[in-house]
């Protein structure tokens, strides 16, 4: 308890209490979405992490049921025998009870976000630890009970990678994976575990009598029979990530930005990390191209452009997204948070060339050409040519 108060003017030491209680309403009004801020949605948190994106890639999944799963484990354990052999009954109590209070009281937290179950990386690994002990072959000494320890892992690791190795935003860039499964070893790791739970139910009616073994079988059973099958599990995990991240450093990102080249740059003194590869345009209207001929107000419709006119664009456009499209670096919740019209409108003064519509993003309609195909009556079929445009040489430093 007095380690627990001492984290509370620590964590407090630069936060007033008034900027607490507005951090508190500020989050509540905003939270994921308006209908699953309440403690009775919690439910919407773990749902998320079996959606085909980021809040559902390998390494959430993985931490997040390894550590329900140690949980259930270490508690039953605890219930059966008063204690987990070779480790100490307070401390292993105490651990379980505190990491069940913790899963409880995230509840009341008033945003329901996946990466939120990182509070729980402290005590998931010493609960990792404590199980991995428990299910050890040197303290769960039934074959059959090793069996079906097995199988649970096994399943565990057909959900993990059931899911994407995704990352949010940057992170995803180039990862291998970081778009669909990897490879079908989600499929692999379920016909595993199915195989495990019948070689269990197997040997709960007939567990044979132990057969000599060679010296090397025996040595190398012995080497790798030790470990915990959740210690074979995590590092499948972590090699998994470790493996897909220096492939995206080395190979499929080497030539533009990755996390981990940000990083292994920031020690060399390139500090600026992703800015260094992002170009920003002040005036985006300065950015845009000119026509070789030098005639803007023509550039976009050459010979043979059919079906299109200045204000052939909708009076309203949203940036939308569905379930269908949704990815590792878009959220259904934070998208419908957004400001959702693109452009809307009209103006009563025509554009360079005769176009009526709202520009977005601060574009100079005295600039910039406008063509759309689109019709309130029936739609034709429409084909725009333009005029050839020179290629600008991008600049070879970056400020």
């Amino acid at each position: 308890m007095a380690g627990g108060v001492l984290l509370v003017p620590i964590i407090f030491s630069k936060l007033t209490a008034s900027a607490f209680v507005a951090k508190t309403l500020m989050q509540s009004d905003v939270g994921t979405v308006v209908d699953t801020k309440k403690w009775y949605n919690e439910i919407d948190r773990y749902s998320a992490l079996f959606t085909f994106t980021a809040d559902g890639g390998v390494a959430r999944r993985f931490a997040v049921l390894v550590t329900i799963l140690c949980l259930l484990l270490a508690g039953a354990m605890l219930l059966r025998k008063g204690r987990v052999p070779g480790t100490s009954m307070g401390p292993s109590r105490r651990l379980v009870v505190v990491t069940l209070g913790g899963l409880l009281l995230l509840m009341f937290t008033p945003t329901k976000w996946t990466h939120q179950f990182g509070a729980f990386a402290g005590l998931a690994g010493a609960l990792a630890a404590l199980t991995a002990v428990a299910i050890a072959p040197v303290a769960l000494r039934g074959a059959r009970n090793r069996a079906l320890s097995a199988a649970v892992i096994l399943l565990v690791l057909g959900l993990s990678f059931s899911g994407p190795n995704g990352w949010w935003y940057a992170g995803n860039y180039g990862v291998p994976w970081g778009e669909s499964t990897v490879l079908a070893l989600g499929t692999v790791f379920f016909v595993a575990a199915g195989v495990a739970v019948l070689v269990s139910g197997w040997l709960h009616f007939y567990e044979p009598d132990a057969a000599p073994v060679p010296a090397v079988a025996r040595r190398t059973v012995g080497l790798f029979g030790r470990q915990s099958p959740l210690t074979w599990a995590s590092g499948l995990v972590v090699l998994l990530c470790i493996g897909s991240m220096t492939a995206t450093v080395s190979l499929t990102q080497f030539s533009s930005y990755s996390i981990g080249k940000g990083n292994l740059r920031a020690f060399a003194g390139q500090e600026c990390n992703l800015a260094d590869f992002v170009l920003t345009e002040p005036d985006p209207t300065s950015g845009l191209l000119l026509p070789i001929g030098g005639n803007t107000r023509d550039g976009l419709a050459g010979p043979g452009t059919v079906g299109v006119s200045p204000d052939g664009v909708p009076t309203i456009i949203n940036a939308t997204t569905s379930s269908a499209t949704d990815d590792s670096s878009t959220s259904l919740d934070a998208m419908a948070r957004l400001p959702q019209d693109t452009t809307s409108g009209r103006t009563e003064t025509a554009g360079i060339n005769g176009s009526h519509m709202r520009l977005p993003y601060g574009l100079d309609p005295a600039r910039t050409p406008v063509l759309g195909s689109y019709s309130q009556d029936s739609q034709t079929p429409a084909k725009v040519v333009s005029q050839w445009y020179p290629y600008r040489r991008r600049p070879t430093t970056c400020r």
